[in-house]
């Protein structure tokens, strides 16, 4: 399988306009087509939301998803019509149906109609609480359908390594100071067991978790600190950059909707333990 996972990333690179990205997430992409391929053989529609630059989405499309993809493209890079507009172009020419979000989640695809939702490096974006975007997932997803969720880990080993120097394990400050406007950068990332939780408070049933090396190639470019890296990655396998969970959507799905009285005892609680 990894032959033919390797030949849809082959075909993206050949014609994809801006072929350094996919090297950049080349790692993320090749860790979620594996996860893809073996917990939907059948392979089926496919939908990618928060597609951002659709290099990914291309890819699945390229291994026989139907795929769709769909984002509010707000990001600055996207706003650029020079940069963006041939991705879009490419993307559709490959068979990706891209819709743009213009109000909240409205979306112009029925209600049940896709075997698999993906939400890459979104999560962690987002102002307010995942619930609403999770249940969006569960509303487009077929009954057994499958969500795979994949963000930063918040725990990484460079992190705890930043923290005990006393530096601190958010994006660099500089970049926040700057922004002009609504921040869209990372506001919370999760671990591996907090990612579980929150797709399982959604009403899903997890079948598959696993950290990954999304990064690694690209941010530690010392040979043998990186082999050192992954030596400790394998021993500690939450120390790795990237967590991924997967999850089926069951018969009796419902929304989810907020609690109020969980809020409060999640705050209490925290508190007390001083968390």
């Amino acid at each position: 399988m990894s032959g033919v996972i390797d030949q849809a990333i082959e075909e993206i690179l050949a014609n994809y306009p801006y072929p350094a990205i996919i090297k950049e997430t080349g790692a993320t992409i090749r860790s979620l087509a594996e996860s893809l391929v073996k917990l939907t053989p059948d392979r089926g529609r496919l939908l990618d939301i928060g597609c951002g630059g659709l290099d990914k989405t291309i890819v699945f499309q390229n291994l026989g998803y139907s795929c769709f993809g769909c984002d509010d493209f707000q990001d600055p890079w996207y706003l650029s019509n020079e940069n963006f507009d041939p991705v879009l172009e490419f993307a559709r020419e490959s068979g990706v149906d891209v819709h743009k979000l213009t109000d909240g989640y409205e979306i112009p695809w029925e209600s049940g109609s896709f075997d698999v939702v993906t939400m890459t490096n979104v999560i962690e974006h987002l102002h307010e609480s995942p619930r609403d975007i999770l249940n969006l997932a569960g509303r487009l997803l077929k009954p057994g359908g499958l969500l795979l969720v994949a963000m930063p880990n918040s725990v990484n080993l460079r992190k705890r390594i930043s923290v005990m120097r006393g530096r601190s394990n958010y994006t660099p400050v500089r970049g926040f100071f700057e922004n002009d406007g609504v921040w869209r950068g990372h506001v919370r990332e999760f671990t591996l067991q907090e990612t579980c939780q929150i797709v399982e408070w959604n009403g899903f049933q997890v079948i598959h978790k696993k950290t990954f090396h999304g990064m690694l190639g690209n941010r530690l470019r010392n040979p043998v600190a990186r082999m050192l890296f992954k030596g400790i990655s394998y021993v500690r396998p939450d120390f790795r950059d990237g967590v991924m969970v997967g999850a089926r959507k069951p018969p009796d799905w419902t929304e989810r909707q907020p609690d109020a009285s969980a809020m409060e005892v999640s705050l209490t609680d925290a508190w007390i333990s001083g968390e």
